[in-house]
């Protein structure tokens, strides 16, 4: 990181769903940006309580989810830059695109990371 003191400001909103969800994505971003999975629980400190309301099993919590991150671009799964260092482009979401496909009506199908990984609902 160029600034590794720096501090990330986020504002989400007052809908705690919307919240978790931000929390969650800027983590995966940490993570894939270098940052290992405690780095990023520490990053989200002061949000404690805020991940401690999220549940998406008995068993699973967002930390969870960042480990399996980190283990994909550990594996090579998620890589996003060449052989010889140079960065690639790892595409960008075309709005419309994504609002077309998110509805229930085309499928419901959310692109995560542009040409590599769709999720299904």
């Amino acid at each position: 990181r160029r600034e590794p003191d720096a501090k990330v400001i986020f504002c989400a909103g007052h809908i705690e769903a919307v919240q978790i969800g931000s929390t969650f994505l800027l983590g995966c971003y940490l993570i894939l940006s270098g940052m290992d999975c405690e780095q990023a629980r520490s990053a989200f400190s002061d949000c404690d309580q805020l991940l401690k309301r999220f549940e998406y099993t008995d068993c699973l919590q967002i930390s969870d989810f960042w480990e399996a991150v980190h283990t994909a671009k550990e594996m090579g799964w998620l890589k996003f830059e060449e052989e010889n260092g140079e960065e690639v482009s790892i595409g960008t979401i075309d709005i419309d695109e994504y609002a077309h496909y998110a509805s229930q009506v085309n499928g419901a199908i959310y692109t995560v990371i542009p040409g590599r990984l769709l999720f299904f609902r």
